[in-house]
């Protein structure tokens, strides 16, 4: 899922193959003995063969749109309300795991027993477009997860694609009110030590400083 199906298909090599099934983590902690469950906010199993670490991921729902079917006797949610997600564990079908996934080319998935690739969000229109989209409304996307922006950056610059339009658009306007923590190194790298912890605004900075350059997406 994700990522490797994203780089296969675009010629690139991937860094490792994660896998989702609809096993829950005990489910898989009873089938492989060399199983180790891990994290709290997104619960996976990691699954060891020699030097090798196999990530394995449960069927996942977004928790948001299941709060919204059936909370407060069906009134609409706020628009006001805070949409970031702070709990990931909610179990559901293949189809809603790729429709809570943030863009599209990340949302495919490839069945190793039939060896096709399932598209459930238009991914593979955006693979052939080489176009970074977010899967549904680009706000309501960033404003669960505002480090998504970041992640629209870093695959445009390693895959070589365009942002689409209006995920452009949303991820560039000034104000938004989108706020990361980013530890850094005089030197670039990922920090050993002597670290420094910047807290900046993604919104009209971002938009001017690196969508602005002449090499935008490699300049973050």
């Amino acid at each position: 899922v994700g990522g490797c199906v994203r780089d296969l298909l675009l010629g690139l090599r991937p860094k490792d193959f994660d896998i989702a099934t609809s096993a829950t983590p005990p489910d898989l902690r009873r089938l492989f003995r060399n199983c180790r469950i891990i994290g709290r906010r997104f619960r996976l199993a990691h699954i060891f063969f020699g030097s090798k670490v196999i990530e394995t991921a449960t069927f996942r729902a977004n928790p948001r749109e299941l709060e919204d079917d059936g909370g407060d006797n069906g009134a609409p949610e706020p628009e006001t309300s805070d949409l970031l997600i702070k709990r990931d564990n909610v179990f559901g079908t293949a189809e809603q795991d790729a429709r809570r996934r943030d863009f599209t080319i990340t949302g495919l998935f490839y069945d190793v027993e039939t060896g096709k690739v399932i598209d459930h969000v238009n991914g593979l229109a955006d693979i052939e477009g080489r176009l970074v989209r977010t899967i549904g409304d680009p706000d309501i996307r960033f404003r669960e997860d505002p480090v998504r922006i970041l992640r629209a950056v870093k695959f445009a610059a390693r895959c070589d694609l365009a942002i689409e339009p209006e995920t452009y658009r949303r991820m560039s306007t000034a104000g938004s009110p989108y706020t990361v923590t980013l530890t850094v190194t005089d030197s670039g790298v990922p920090p050993l030590s002597n670290t420094a912890t910047t807290t900046a605004t993604i919104g009209s900075e971002l938009a001017c400083r690196v969508f602005t350059s002449s090499s935008r997406f490699k300049a973050l």
